[in-house]
Order: C-alpha cells, then structure tokens, then sequence
C-alpha cells in the first residue's frame, strides 16, 4: 500500500493539460457530450435528458455515449502527469480502506480545489481503470473505489445495516460502539484491525442520514441531540461535554464558543434551561443535567425533604453539607433558610426537625 502525501498532489496547470489531453482523444460529438454531462465549459453539469433534447437523441443514446467515451480514454495511452494523479489517488483511496467519498478525494487531492476543477477531475478519474465512482443516492454520498476489489455494494448495505441498528437502539452511540456491534456481525471480516476504523469512519462520514454531534456520538441526522438545533438542545450538549455545573452565562459562552454560525444570547439560553425538566436549577443561574442527581426545588425542599428522611432532629452541619452537596449556593443562604421558625424547629440541642 502507498503512503499518502500530506500535500496537494496536483496543481491547476496539470488539471487542466490532463482534461485537454482526455477531451483531444474524443471525436467532435462524444467531445461536446462529455463537456456538457461534465460541466468543463465552466457550466453546470447537465443531466442526460437535457443533452439528449441539445442533440436530438434520447437519454439512453446520451448513456451509451457517454459510456463508450469513457471505455475509449480508459484504454487510450495517457501522460505520466495523468498516471500521477491516479497512482496518488489509489494511494488515498486504499489509505482510507478502500473506498472515499467523492469531495473528499478530489480535496486531498488538491486542497484548494475549485468547482471547475472537482469537474475536470470527475472526467480524469473517470479515465481510470483503476477506479470506479459509485453513484449517491438520497442516504449516501457518492465514493470512489478501487475497481478490482468491488467493495462498493459491501460499503452500501453495511451503511443500510448501521442506521437500522441505530433505529433500533434509539440513541446517539460512540463510535466505539457502532465498531465494536459490526465487529459481532457478518461484516466482522470488513472491520479488522486499523483498516476497519478507517473503513468505519469513512462510511459515517459518507452517510447522508447519520450525523455527528460535539460529544462525538452518532445518530440520524434528525435527531435533535444530532442535528444540536436550538438552544436547549446546544445546552443539553454542553452540560454533557464539559460534565459539572454551570452558570447559564457560561453555557451561552460556550455554545457559541462551539456552534460559530450563529450566536446565542444569555437570556435566551437561560429562557429554554428554565423551560426544560433535564435542566435543574442548583444555584443562582447555575444549572446541571436531572441525571446528575441533584435535587429540583429551592433550598427549603431540600431541607425540608432531607429532614423528613431521617429518624430524629439532625444537627446544624450535616444539614449544610447535605445542601451544599446538592445546590451551588453559600453555607449563609443555607443558615437563614433554617432560621425560618415558621418551617423549622430547634431542640436544646440545637438539632433541627421541621416545624409540623
């Protein structure tokens, strides 16, 4: 196996010589065809009925066409500037498992890529015997493999396999998680070793339906713990990151440190932390997660609830430290509260109980 180059490995003068190398091979009509199915006059792509209607055949001629032309300048003899770019392209796709997604080929190929030239290079790629591009369709982006190994319908249905699974257990999963199930099935083979996380990765990454969010877990895109639309859900994901406590200042500090795209406002975050029974109140401001156990309520509930768990009058300072362990707030708001007559009572002892 190659080792990938760090760097770009073509520049725009060769991208453009190979596509005039590629086009000069053609006859005039398959040329013209090529062109506009490929968009290398600096326009869109065109469908093939739209080039059928241009040239007064139909679609499938357009196919045909299309086909044989590719057939031809896979056969025809090709430059040593051509047979660089495929090398260092197989090199990159046989890195990475054995398949890449589209884009993400053409940007490792040169990092800086325009959209004229993601098109000439559709038309170099296409050129090879080595490759062969599997077409998206709605849940999976397009991807580049390494002809001879056909591993294109293995990466499909493992994809198809991976969002049933997340389907059925309902939530977010690390990555871990997903590699080591896959690891239990019959794909056990596909995911061995360091080739079988690139392969992993790059099928998560090729997913149109499967997203990320900042914890690193996946799920379906829909998902609002995915998708991390709206404040309450960034919220969510942030307590859930950083694992303590945090003033609603803080939060909104760092969702937008997170989410760059557009900016949350305090009041906002503080509006939808209120609004939402994950979220708990446990000082002035400062929120945690339901999960993390701390109590909901004020500072009275949590006395009074605490007091009402035991067998007999507590004293003073195992009261403030079972507070202080459940709300963010200081030992004087702890010691006024208790002071209430009207809801606590004092023995001789100075041990309290509350006031029936």
């Amino acid at each position: 196996m190659k080792k990938v180059q760090n760097k770009p490995v073509i520049s725009s003068p060769a991208i453009s010589s190979i596509t005039e190398e590629l086009l000069g091979s053609l006859k005039d009509r398959p040329r013209q065809i090529i062109t506009k199915r490929f968009g290398l006059d600096g326009n869109e792509p065109k469908v093939l009925g739209k080039i059928g209607e241009e040239f007064s055949i139909t679609r499938e001629r357009v196919r045909q066409i299309e086909g044989d032309s590719f057939n031809k300048l896979q056969a025809v003899k090709k430059s040593k500037v051509f047979h660089g770019v495929i090398d260092s392209a197989v090199a990159i796709v046989e890195e990475r498992g054995g398949f890449c997604e589209k884009k993400a080929l053409k940007k490792m190929l040169k990092n800086d890529v325009t959209q004229d030239e993601r098109n000439q290079l559709m038309l170099i790629l296409n050129s090879s015997e080595k490759l062969q591009f599997k077409k998206g369709k709605l849940s999976l982006r397009g991807f580049w493999f390494i002809k001879k190994e056909r591993i294109d319908m293995d990466v499909v249905k493992i994809h198809n396999y991976i969002v049933k699974y997340i389907k059925e257990v309902k939530q977010p999963l690390p990555f871990e998680d997903i590699l080591h199930h896959l690891e239990q099935t019959q794909w056990k083979e596909f995911f061995i070793g360091d080739g079988g996380q690139k392969r992993l990765q790059m099928i998560l990454l090729m997913s149109r339906v499967i997203g990320q969010n900042i914890l690193g877990e996946w799920g379906l895109r829909n998902w609002k713990v995915i998708s991390q639309r709206g404040a309450r859900e960034k919220a969510y994901l942030v307590l859930r990151k950083y694992d303590e406590p945090l003033h609603f200042r803080k939060i909104t500090e760092l969702i937008n440190k997170h989410w760059l795209e557009k900016r949350a406002l305090p009041q906002t975050v503080h509006n939808e932390l209120i609004k939402d029974e994950r979220f708990v109140l446990i000082g002035r401001g400062i929120y945690g997660l339901n999960t993390w156990g701390y109590p909901e309520g004020t500072v009275k509930d949590i006395i009074i609830s605490f007091l009402e768990q035991q067998n007999g009058p507590i004293r003073k300072e195992m009261i403030v430290e079972y507070v202080l362990s459940k709300k963010q707030v200081k030992k004087t708001t702890v010691m006024v509260t208790l002071a209430d007559k009207t809801a606590f009572q004092k023995n001789q002892s100075g041990r309290f109980t509350v006031k029936r």
